[in-house]
């Protein structure tokens, strides 16, 4: 992504639209500190590279993102069996990745770092409905947590 597209947020400093996954227009809301107004051209002109790495993190990741979520979301769903054999999920870890997109990721920065938020969704029924916040450590480690 390049300055010109983003704009002044109403909550957020800078807010933009990308592709990520196949997903057109996914929101990217950039929170940073701006005492002046007038500096904000200057602020993003020091974070936009900092975006871009790790918008560029987020579309290469996918498989890693979601098979954390796999692990978290989908054999959590999976009754154990008595018999000692292996759990089996009703979906391939392939097909639950693939499923996955982006409506939204948040950068928030301390100092030159980024700590995102993705909330992710997917067409099909594995989330129950439910979206999924993914936080990305300033060191791209994965977490994630489960909306109701």
């Amino acid at each position: 992504m390049e300055k010109r597209d983003f704009v002044r947020g109403e909550y957020f400093v800078f807010e933009g639209k990308t592709t990520i996954w196949d997903t057109e227009d996914v929101f990217i809301r950039v929170d940073c500190s701006v005492n002046a107004l007038d500096k904000e051209q200057e602020h993003l002109s020091k974070y936009i590279d900092s975006i871009n790495e790790k918008l560029i993190w987020i579309a290469d990741h996918r498989s890693d993102i979601g098979n954390v979520l796999f692990d978290r979301v989908m054999m959590s769903k999976i009754d154990r069996p008595t018999d000692g054999s292996p759990l089996q999920p009703a979906v391939s870890r392939q097909d639950f990745c693939n499923s996955l997109k982006v409506d939204e990721i948040i950068l928030a920065f301390d100092g030159d770092t980024a700590d995102a938020e993705l909330y992710l969704s997917s067409d099909s029924d594995y989330l129950d409905g439910r979206s999924i916040t993914t936080v990305l450590s300033e060191h791209n480690e994965v977490a994630c947590y489960l909306e109701e």
